[in-house]
């Protein structure tokens, strides 16, 4: 039965740096959530209490701080977004079927509010695969706004003392067979692109008979060029 592992991190209020907590094992009760949903929800009344961890990363971990020499497994994708873009990453998912989770999150600087989906894995991938396969689903999600860092697979994300857990069932994302189907798309694809707060604005093509010379005696400063 498919499993996942989810590390509890707590922030050294000096370093500012993540540490490992402890870690739980949950199983997907045929393809559904509530032993996954009952963990996080306990962790944010915690984090409400001040007695519990601020982190969450789903996978596991060897201990330390959240460092690539430290990390085991990802058990599950997690892309962090600016809450206000919602609804597209929320059309992205649906289109593309599989099972998630979404948490009311925020980011590491509480300066922001943010939204995480949680996709899990069949089975879990290391650091490489794991990825590879942000990359494209950033892609297929085509979402401006994205957490800086969370195509990571060393990616925390930070719960706070009001964070709602929701979950969706569906196909479980079978890592193989998605690096299979997207192998052009990742050849081709710049998924730190959707870092950016938003969407690059799309530069009209102007006729050549229509744009007209700079005046005489001005030097071109790119006020003119397109």
């Amino acid at each position: 039965m498919p499993t996942m592992t989810i590390t509890a991190f707590h922030e050294n209020t000096r370093s500012r740096k993540y540490m490992t907590g402890p870690a739980y094992r949950a199983l997907f009760e045929a393809n559904k959530f509530q032993l996954i949903t009952r963990y996080i929800e306990n962790q944010v009344v915690q984090n409400r209490d001040h007695s519990g961890p601020r982190g969450l990363h789903f996978g596991a971990w060897r201990g330390g701080s959240n460092e690539k020499s430290n990390l085991r497994t990802n058990d599950a994708l997690l892309l962090d977004y600016r809450r206000s873009q919602f609804e597209e990453v929320r059309a992205g998912i649906q289109r593309m079927g599989y099972a998630h989770i979404w948490i009311d999150t925020e980011n590491k600087a509480r300066t922001l509010n943010t939204i995480s989906l949680v996709v899990p894995f069949r089975e879990p991938v290391d650091a490489p695969t794991y990825e590879r396969i942000a990359s494209c689903f950033a892609k297929e999600i085509d979402t401006y706004g994205m957490i800086d860092g969370a195509i990571t697979s060393t990616f925390i994300t930070n719960i706070h003392g009001t964070s709602m857990v929701v979950p969706h069932e569906g196909e479980l994302l079978d890592a193989e067979a998605y690096k299979r189907a997207t192998k052009n798309l990742y050849q081709r694809q710049d998924a730190a692109k959707y870092y950016a707060e938003h969407r690059p604005a799309c530069r009209a093509t102007i006729p050549t008979d229509l744009i007209h010379p700079a005046p005489e005696g001005v030097v071109e400063s790119g006020l003119f060029v397109w």
